[in-house]
């Protein structure tokens, strides 16, 4: 639930920003976005809690593959601040500057614009294949980290959606669940990060 109240506070600063400077399709996107995300908690709260009653290793493995690892760069993110509006608001202006900064933004974008996000811990990201070699430097220089990623893939599993989210956050420490705009397919991008937000 805190994944969806911190992109519901993202998405009003994002607005309010939008919203001064009469960006009316930027208005149209992030209401809309809005709108999906108080779905998924209206959603979340109307149906029982699945157990998820995986608790072995060997069983655990079976619910996912892993269909390829890429490398990430990402912009890191105090977690024992995701309450302080003022911490989230100087966040989401710093990660629109350092990408802008760094010519990124639109690749950013094109990525992102391609993937619906459902859930995750991840707050701003973008696949090093997309990147030259001067971007990624400008956006470690503003503290951006390298990581590698796996993409995991739950279709050899029977879990739905609300089962994959209940999964991820038990047995995950830094991920993003997305769907493929194209597909529809479902995935999850796991983090290599350790408790203190460092690439293992």
């Amino acid at each position: 639930m805190s994944n969806e109240i911190y992109r519901l506070k993202n998405l009003l600063y994002d607005l309010e920003y939008y919203i001064q400077r009469n960006r009316h399709s930027d208005i149209s996107k992030s209401t809309q976005e809005i709108r999906k995300i108080c779905d998924e908690i209206d959603n979340e709260y109307a149906t029982d809690e699945i157990s998820l009653e995986v608790e072995e290793s060997s069983q655990k493995e079976k619910c996912f593959q892993i269909i390829n690892v890429l490398d990430f760069i990402y912009i890191p993110f105090n977690y024992k601040m995701q309450d302080d509006n003022i911490y989230i608001k100087n966040f989401s202006k710093r990660r629109f500057e350092n990408l802008k900064e760094a010519s990124v933004l639109s690749d950013h974008n094109k990525f992102w614009s391609q993937h619906e996000t459902i859930d995750g811990n991840i707050y701003g990201s973008v696949p090093i294949e997309l990147l030259n070699a001067k971007k990624v430097a400008l956006l470690e220089k503003s503290g951006w980290d390298k990581v590698s990623v796996e993409i995991l893939d739950f279709k050899c599993s029977d879990l739905n959606q609300k089962q994959i989210k209940q999964y991820c956050k038990e047995n995950l420490y830094r991920y993003i669940i997305i769907r493929e705009k194209e597909t529809s397919e479902i995935l999850v991008l796991n983090y290599n990060l350790n408790i203190d937000g460092v690439y293992k």
